[in-house]
């Protein structure tokens, strides 16, 4: 670790870049108390299947069936990022130990977090194949509204998941047009980063999703989970900081070789596809 030193410093606190976190909050969430012991983090997702009324012919007997559901494994990782800071270092460089330090360790850490479920949603393959220059754009998210009308989606928590290079071709002149927010309703969701509504998807960007896709899908399609690691003992201080709706621990400890601070942030994360019938994967491998 190599802290900025000079005769003069100066006092403007640059912030660190963030991108706008939102991914985690569109989605299903496994109760943390399920990832506990005796699961250990692991744990199954039990997804229903559909089934189908039957007729009765007249005087014909009754059929009965067993009750299908397919399981989903589900598990999470110790997502962290640990800092040593020298006794010098303490001393003599730090000015502000939590804006160089302990700030840039829960962005850090948080996003890792949220990388767990953009992951899964960049790992599945396009289902429907966006032209170049955007033209048949509106109707493919129109086809996906009704792909998930067929699957029996409720309207309600249907969301359009899109990369940047995806969001620069649909607000395009020639784009969609999107219903917007007002007031304070507005600040909200732009803080959330929610561009606003279309088709009946409330369209979120995310940096985190890669190259020319959007994931249009219901909030049942993936779920998401995070746990607060338990403390650690001995440790100089432990304490909970809340980040983007999420909850992470930060500990204190101290290295007794050369008197350095660890300091520890983490969270125990993880994320799955549930249902595929419930996406709808938009895009291109090629368009640039």
């Amino acid at each position: 670790m190599a802290f900025v030193t000079s005769e003069s410093v100066s006092t403007l606190a640059v912030d660190l870049l963030s991108a706008e976190l939102s991914l985690t909050q569109t989605v299903s969430q496994v109760p943390s108390m399920d990832l506990a012991p005796p699961t250990g983090g692991e744990t199954t997702i039990r997804v229903p299947v559909p089934r189908d009324a039957k007729i009765q012919a007249r005087g014909a007997n009754l059929t009965f069936d067993e009750i299908d559901e397919v399981s989903v494994p589900f598990d999470v990782e110790h997502v962290y990022d640990g800092a040593s800071v020298t006794e010098h270092q303490r001393s003599l460089d730090i000015v502000d130990f939590g804006r160089q330090v302990t700030r840039p360790q829960v962005r850090a850490v948080v996003a890792g977090a949220e990388n767990q479920l953009a992951t899964v949603m960049n790992d599945l393959p396009i289902d429907e194949e966006v032209l170049t220059d955007g033209s048949n754009l509106d109707n493919l998210v129109a086809d996906a509204n009704a792909t998930l009308d067929e699957a029996e989606n409720p309207m309600e928590g249907r969301w359009l998941a899109v990369s940047p290079q995806f969001a620069a071709r649909m607000f395009s002149p020639n784009g969609a047009s999107l219903t917007d927010y007002q007031g304070e309703v507005a600040t909200e969701a732009l803080r959330r980063g929610i561009l606003g509504e279309y088709r009946g998807f409330i369209v979120v960007k995310n940096p985190r999703l890669t190259g020319f896709r959007a994931l249009a899908y219901h909030t049942s399609a993936f779920a998401f989970s995070s746990m607060v690691p338990q403390p650690i003992p001995g440790t100089i201080d432990s304490n909970v900081v809340s980040e983007e709706g999420l909850s992470l621990r930060h500990v204190f400890m101290v290295n007794t070789n050369n008197a350095a601070t660890l300091s520890l942030l983490s969270i125990y994360a993880g994320a799955e596809l549930v249902d595929a019938d419930r996406v709808v994967v938009l895009g291109s491998d090629s368009a640039s």
